[in-house]
């Protein structure tokens, strides 16, 4: 299924979307803070899409973005106890990506292959949540060519874009800003990226 945003200006219906990303399509979607690119877990060429589209390198895993921690929990999720602090506070669902471990023998993902850890994030998107709930989790990357700017508009990222995702949502200009990434697999967590959510906001949280 492709959507040409010049020859349906219209954008899809959450059951189209739902249905794309089902069928192993590569959906471009608003998100809280930048447009990505997503695919399902289920669906490993559509993951390897991904990596085309941007021209990603193949070594940099994808983050994971779910509706709600019990899916976490489904996928083998170290929920330890930073991990519990972040998703229990005022920042989840929001700008905020968590680092963990995770035990990828006791899941049959493919994309999850051999990782022993996962970065994932539960937005603060109505539409995204609510194709979360229709697909599961699925692997969002920000929709710009790999080691470049995120763009604001759609028009932009598709021109700079590898290739073309098969379905695209345009929710007018975003932000550049992506979310803050937070390590949890060390005792003392470690900002590695500030983005929305400084290190101020972050510091009650993990004490």
């Amino acid at each position: 299924m492709t959507i040409n945003l010049h020859k349906n200006p219209t954008n899809p219906s959450l059951s189209e979307v739902a249905y794309c990303l089902k069928s192993g399509g590569v959906a471009l979607l608003p998100t809280d803070t930048v447009y990505g690119l997503a695919a399902s877990l289920h669906h490993e060429n559509a993951t390897k899409s991904i990596f085309k589209i941007k021209n990603r390198p193949e070594e940099k895993n994808l983050p994971i973005l779910v509706s709600k921690v019990e899916q976490l929990i489904e996928l083998n999720v170290d929920l330890n106890q930073n991990v519990r602090a972040l998703t229990q506070s005022p920042l989840v669902p929001g700008a905020l990506t968590i680092v963990s471990g995770i035990n990828y023998r006791n899941h049959h993902f493919p994309s999850l292959r051999e990782r022993e850890e996962v970065a994932f994030r539960i937005p603060k998107h109505d539409l995204l949540l609510k194709v979360i709930d229709q697909v599961g989790p699925l692997l969002v990357t920000s929709a710009n060519v790999s080691g470049q700017d995120t763009r604001e508009n759609i028009e932009r990222i598709l021109q700079e874009l590898k290739m073309a995702p098969d379905i695209i949502y345009n929710d007018g200009p975003l932000g550049k800003i992506s979310s803050t990434i937070v390590n949890c697999r060390h005792e003392k967590p470690i900002i590695e990226r500030e983005g929305l959510i400084t290190e101020k906001q972050l510091a009650k949280y993990l004490e």
